[in-house]
């Protein structure tokens, strides 16, 4: 939920800047608090979908279900506004499990790693059809433009992260 339904009625009694501070307060941990299905439940979700083994028809019965996603975080997070108490700015670049088979970023970033060929972040735009679990609108417009995000850079970077993967799998 990005509104409040509190919000109108303290920023009219309290005046902005204690509205302001009421906002801050109310998300001193928000690193708690952005968690998956906190964003799921509160329309902050842009995009879901299976990813890895599920997506390039790799998986076995054994196989677990990795998920990838991009996210918008709430306008008070993204504007900074820091919390009084504690002096860090609330921003969650990005949200994993602790195995790292789910990870998702905030729309920023992911539009970050878009211009530097992030192959994660390609994946997620390339995934077939079939794995997408949630798209909103404004991330299918995205995906219909897809390959503006292919460059001369994404070969160096993806042979780059290609070798990586190779040298790793050898034990090197």
């Amino acid at each position: 939920m990005l509104y409040d339904e509190k919000q109108p009625e303290i920023a009219t009694s309290y005046g902005y800047s204690r509205y302001f501070q009421y906002i801050c307060t109310r998300k001193q941990n928000l690193k708690e608090m952005y968690t998956f299905d906190y964003i799921r439940n509160n329309g902050l979700l842009l995009f879901e979908c299976k990813r890895g083994s599920h997506a390039f028809g790799l998986a076995t019965d054994k196989s677990d279900i990795d998920t990838g996603g991009v996210y918008i975080a709430e306008p008070d997070v993204l504007f900074g506004i820091r919390n009084l108490e504690n002096t860090r700015t609330n921003y969650q670049p990005q949200i994993s499990s602790e195995k790292n088979d789910d990870v998702w970023y905030e729309l920023g970033t992911f539009m970050e790693l878009l211009s530097k060929s992030n192959p994660t972040a390609l994946e997620l735009l390339f995934v077939p059809e079939d794995c997408i679990l949630y798209e909103h609108p404004i991330f299918r417009e995205l995906r219909m433009m897809r390959n503006f995000f292919i460059s001369k850079d994404t070969v160096k970077v993806l042979y780059k992260y290609a070798m990586s993967q190779i040298r790793k799998a050898r034990g090197l």
